[in-house]
């Protein structure tokens, strides 16, 4: 129970990502694939798609290392790398720079990719960043 002004009210506390809906959260993602590698990795981190990013990022923490209900964004999940990895590929210095950055509260992009079990992108992008020792590319 709870004090609002002069009113009493019931609350429920939810932790965050605890309650959501899967099929909304998934079509997200397939709106996303949709459009051209360019198109989203450009013009969508401009109309703020890094933050869309970090959401789900936050989700899949939240499921994984807080709940243990990996179960419950199997799907999301799946999607999510696909459209990191396209990220990767298409973008891999703005990929690098934004695993790099930190989002408020959750700490670093990267350490919460490795947490959410997709680290491999990381190793992977830089791995592609390297250059041949002999300056052949």
């Amino acid at each position: 129970i709870a004090r609002v002004g002069s009113r009493d009210v019931k609350v429920s506390i939810i932790l965050w990502g605890y309650s959501f809906s899967e099929p909304v959260w998934t079509s997200v993602l397939d709106v996303l694939m949709s459009l051209p590698a360019e198109v989203a990795f450009t013009c969508g981190w401009k109309a703020g798609l890094n933050e869309v990013l970090e959401v789900y990022l936050k989700l899949l923490y939240t499921h994984i290392k807080i709940l243990h209900m990996e179960s419950n964004i199997e799907r999301i999940c799946e999607k999510f790398t696909i459209l990191l990895s396209s990220f990767a590929s298409c973008k891999s210095n703005d990929f690098q720079d934004w695993a790099s950055e930190k989002v408020f509260g959750w700490g670093a992009i990267g350490k919460l990719i490795e947490c959410c079990g997709i680290g491999h992108l990381l190793a992977a992008n830089e791995v592609s960043q390297q250059k041949p020792l002999d300056g052949n590319k």
